[in-house]
């Protein structure tokens, strides 16, 4: 870890991880932080299911790349990025790890949406910069459609803080033609600020012919969970912000298309749905002991 001061008072750090080398803000950007400071990143399991279904050479879009800790070592790993973060701070982080690993990556400082218009920022969880969401016609971000940029992809990922529909909907063109297998975020709260359900992901991914699956942690390797109901896989993982509007937490879903040859083992739904509630019993269980034995 190199501590320098950029520009004032600021102090931002560097970490040299098996992902690459990233520098932070590390007071805006503490979660993500300490897990660099770890020596992982932000996405490591999803990362490598991701990586599976893409050739070298092929290209990955991310969308809401923030500093790089998705876009950086999948460049480094042979795959063409193309990488999209409206975050003017974030951007600038995201340029200057882009150069510490002379990894080329195409950075592009816009946001993603169903159609062209411009956006400001609200302010996230504190502490994690890359909750922050856009706010549409709010500002002077742009914001554009991934079907007017990107002409062909093998795999997005999408981490937008509620907005993934949107960007979903801009795709339309690129998934039809393209067919990528999909990595995106369900987060339940930030979905309600765009007037998006689990449902509505479902019936685009459904109608599209593609299978969701839950990545679910293995003794080896992730393992694949089908999911044929999203809706009730949210209300498994996160029953206080279905019920009671709690923040929760989000999970990530894949997205292959349904004629797509698996290399990564799999689990049936029914199979998937018992794993997610036998989590949840353990996770209460475990919540009601340490009440009792405080």
């Amino acid at each position: 870890m190199i501590p320098a001061s950029m520009g004032g008072e600021s102090t931002f750090e560097t970490y040299t991880t098996p992902w690459g080398v990233f520098t932070i803000d590390p007071v805006e950007d503490r979660q993500i932080a300490n897990r660099l400071r770890a020596g992982s990143a932000r996405q490591g399991e999803a990362f490598g299911v991701l990586l599976s279904f893409i050739k070298e050479g092929g290209v990955v879009v991310d969308a809401g790349a923030h500093i790089g800790t998705f876009s950086i070592p999948m460049g480094l790993r042979g795959r063409k990025v193309i990488a999209f973060e409206p975050s003017p701070a974030a951007f600038d982080f995201l340029q200057r790890n882009v150069a510490l690993n002379t990894v080329p990556v195409d950075a592009r400082n816009k946001g993603l949406g169903a159609k062209h218009s411009t956006a400001g920022l609200r302010e996230g969880e504190r502490g994690n910069a890359g909750s922050r969401s856009l706010i549409e016609g709010a500002g002077a971000i742009p914001v554009a459609r991934l079907d007017d940029e990107v002409e062909h992809a093998d795999a997005i990922k999408i981490d937008v803080e509620g907005m993934e529909l949107n960007v979903l909907q801009g795709a339309q063109r690129l998934i039809e033609t393209s067919k990528p297998v999909i990595l995106f975020e369900v987060f339940l709260s930030q979905m309600r600020l765009y007037g998006s359900r689990p449902r509505a992901l479902q019936s685009f991914f459904h109608s599209r012919g593609y299978t969701l699956y839950l990545l679910i942690p293995d003794k080896e390797q992730v393992r694949l969970g089908k999911l044929w109901n999203l809706s009730l896989a949210a209300l498994f993982i996160t029953p206080g912000t279905v019920f009671f509007n709690r923040l929760g937490c989000a999970f990530d879903v894949l997205a292959v298309p349904s004629n797509r040859a698996m290399s990564l083992p799999y689990s049936s739904a029914f199979a998937t749905y018992l794993y997610i509630a036998g989590g949840k019993i353990i996770d209460v269980t475990s919540r009601m002991f340490k009440k009792l034995y405080r």
